[in-house]
């Protein structure tokens, strides 16, 4: 009883507190006053605001279909989430990239799913609800971003803040549509909920990158996408994690999203693009999304929405952006208005290495890390991700801090360095699970080669790293004393193709690079993995002289691994129908896709690896026809592990252009259309062993092709989804 009569006068004097001392403060001391404690006594938002906030707030509702049904067939999952309208005038708006891509979970893992519908609701929960279809035109997966057009002009948007300018304790408002259609009324959507709440903490990189806001308003399933506003009004992020309930709750910073807004044309409409596509050489191939196919050069109209383009020439497809002409990597087209992509494919070139100049032999680079934020724009790569940093500097040594299976590496120097020797020392701290460290060269986009000492293994070791399918070769090692807590003195030279390196000023090991995707040109880096490492007194010299006149053999494979999941197009596949060059097989995140029915069969090879003896995994689904994996193949023969729809059969042939004969067969139960079936093979020598699910075995001898491209395979009526290949030594 005390404190309920306590409190209003407790609230009373507060407020009266707050009265009589204002007029007392100078212009210049209202100037120095903390923004979050000058709002504190904010109880409740302005009703102009509440009133734009609850208008431009949208319900956002998804449906997906497989990719092997029709148009017309039964929706497979829906799935709903917030958004908020960005730019009223072009009818923009945004929520997050995993409320609108969708994936079904099945025993063997997530598979994606084909987008069938796409609704946005106004005012959802009113009687002044309203429906309209939407259109995906931008998307940022990496940040968690999607942009949607809607055709309405009775829109009004939400102004956007700038992240840099919020802060710790800051008060904040998210809205958002919480558990989704649960909380519908009647036949309408969900009504919207506000929730008010703190900035907890702003997670900047070491680059001061602010990566993620925390907050600790009440947050559920449902309020993806949403706005977190501020209390003046404006946008500072997008909700996107919750962690349970411990109000524990990220947002993607509206930085993010004005660079991805800044990327959609001016005069957008999000109705059609006009646009031309020319390449060089001609004519190519060019499949946009999944269903259209096109010869360049070409000029027409397409939906402009945000889709995927690749490209088929001689054979090969690539994904090409045309800012990096020379590069093949992926890119996501986006078409607009009015647009011209000038497009220019052609294959990657390796110039032979120039005459060196009369400066070589200078010192091209050298770091004392005497500098603590010398490493704050390099960069790093922790287990496939350039976001995680594990790496610091302190007094005068550069530091490896995490001991973890995943591959830790930062990056340094010039892209353009050809001939050139690298020198630092290295330490491993840790060996209890092989701690490995050393020095990385020939550093590019295509991956690098490294030399590397093992702790446990006592080796020191060469190694060939691929990003694009991820992958490792083993060039070459040989057995070296390595021991925990001691500084190792490491320089590699690297010479055109030839390599060798030194050991406290010892030669312990040296190879000859073979040709393919790091080159002869990259920068240089520091890499560990199952250990805490440091470095210290790096430097870069050019070479003048040439390397020695006896020059090792290629050096043999002492193992090998890759693995490719189908997430990003790299442009290294094969397509060929009967010998001939054709279109792409369309990629959607997740899976490799050939749903069309054609006249000849198709093959789509993996083109960076030329292999012998293996191991394989792999995951797919065949919905009609028959359809594999291809384990030692060529455009013009080669041998194949196939699933038979209509025989009820696995079976192992050997095809040559358009004919196909069967090696081996045994009958299996085929499951519905969705089921997806795991392959495992070994190939050795003439020797292959075929286990299907884990029961469907076939063996066979005396195989008719020893080595080639791993793949995949259709035949006419084929219709199939791979979503994994992964190949190791045996």
């Amino acid at each position: 009883m005390k404190t309920l009569t306590t409190a209003p006068c407790s609230i009373f004097l507060s407020v009266l507190i707050c009265v009589c001392v204002a007029p007392w403060h100078t212009a210049g001391s209202q100037e120095r006053l903390d923004p979050a404690a000058a709002t504190s006594v904010i109880t409740a938002m302005e009703p102009e605001t509440l009133e734009l906030l609850k208008e431009a707030t949208v319900f956002v509702h998804v449906a997906w279909q497989s990719y092997f049904d029709t148009k017309d067939a039964p929706v497979r999952k829906q799935a709903s989430g917030s958004g908020f309208v960005v730019d009223a005038q072009r009818g923009l708006v945004v929520t997050n990239w995993h409320v609108v891509d969708g994936y079904q979970e099945t025993e063997r893992g997530q598979y994606p799913l084909r987008r069938s519908q796409l609704e946005i609701l106004l005012h959802s929960g009113t009687p002044h609800q309203r429906a309209y279809p939407g259109t995906l035109v931008a998307a940022d997966p990496v940040n968690d971003l999607a942009v949607i057009h809607i055709d309405s002009d009775d829109l009004r948007a939400l102004p956007l803040g700038h992240s840099e300018r919020i802060l710790e304790t800051q008060p904040i408002w998210i809205a958002g549509f919480p558990f989704g259609s649960l909380f519908s009324v009647l036949q309408r959507g969900p009504a919207m909920s506000i929730n008010r709440g703190h900035i907890s903490s702003l997670r900047h990189d070491d680059r001061h990158h602010l990566r993620h806001i925390q907050f600790d308003a009440a947050t559920n399933r449902g309020n993806s996408g949403g706005p977190l506003m501020g209390d003046d009004g404006l946008v500072y992020g997008i909700t996107n994690m919750a962690l349970g309930t411990s109000r524990v709750n990220f947002a993607v910073p509206v930085a993010a999203l004005h660079t991805l807004l800044a990327t959609i044309p001016d005069h957008f409409d999000g109705k059609s693009a006009r646009i031309t596509v020319r390449s060089n050489p001609v004519p190519a191939a060019v499949r946009i999304g999944l269903d259209t196919v096109i010869t360049t050069p070409w000029t027409g109209e397409l939906p402009a929405q945000w889709q995927r383009m690749s490209v088929a020439t001689d054979g090969y497809w690539y994904a090409s952006d045309p800012r990096r002409a020379d590069h093949e990597e992926e890119w996501d087209l986006r078409l607009t208005p009015q647009s011209t992509t000038n497009l220019r494919i052609r294959e990657r070139v390796h110039p032979e290495p120039s005459q060196p100049d009369q400066d070589h032999g200078d010192a091209l680079w050298q770091e004392d890390f005497s500098d603590p934020m010398v490493i704050t724009e390099w960069e790093q790569e922790t287990g496939g991700s350039e976001h995680a940093r594990t790496w610091y500097v302190d007094d005068g040594i550069l530091h490896q801090s995490a001991d973890s299976g995943m591959l830790h590496a930062i990056y340094a120097g010039k892209s353009d360095w050809r001939q050139y020797a690298f020198s630092a020392d290295v330490l491993i701290e840790t060996s209890d699970n092989d701690g490995r460290a050393g020095l990385l060269v020939r550093t590019n986009d295509d991956g690098f080669i490294l030399v590397r000492l093992h702790s446990q293994r006592q080796i020191i070791q060469v190694a060939q790293h691929v990003r694009h399918p991820f992958g490792w070769t083993i060039l070459a090692e040989r057995p070296l004393d390595v021991a925990t807590q001691e500084w190792y003195g490491m320089t590699i030279q690297v010479h055109g193709r030839h390599l060798m390196a030194s050991v406290d000023g010892t030669p312990v090991i040296e190879t000859i690079i073979p040709e393919g995707p790091t080159g002869i040109a990259g920068g240089i880096g520091f890499y560990a993995v199952d250990t805490a490492a440091q470095f210290r007194d790096a430097h870069v010299h050019a070479l003048i002289d040439e390397p020695p006149l006896i020059e090792p053999e290629l050096a043999a494979l002492h193992s090998f691994w890759f693995s490719e999941g189908f997430q990003s197009d790299h442009g290294q596949w094969l397509a060929q129908r009967a010998g001939d060059a054709v279109a792409p097989w369309p990629m959607v995140p997740g899976a490799m896709l050939q749903l069309e029915e054609r006249d000849t069969p198709d093959i789509n090879l993996l083109r960076r690896y030329q292999l012998h003896d293996f191991h394989l995994q792999s995951v797919f689904a065949v919905a009609n026809g028959r359809a594999g994996v291809v384990l030692r193949g060529n455009p013009e023969e080669g041998i194949a592990v196939l699933i038979d729809r209509r025989a009820q059969q696995v079976q192992l042939v050997h095809y040559q252009q358009d004919r196909i004969s069967i090696l081996a067969r045994t009958g299996m139960e085929i499951q519905d259309r969705e089921h997806r079936y795991h392959l495992a093979a070994r190939v050795i020598d003439h020797e292959i062993l075929l286990i299907v699910d884990n029961q469907y075995r076939l063996q066979a001898r005396n195989l008719p092709v020893l080595e080639g491209h791993v793949g995949m395979f259709t035949d006419q009526q084929g219709q199939a989804m791979f979503h994994t290949i992964s190949v190791s030594s045996p």
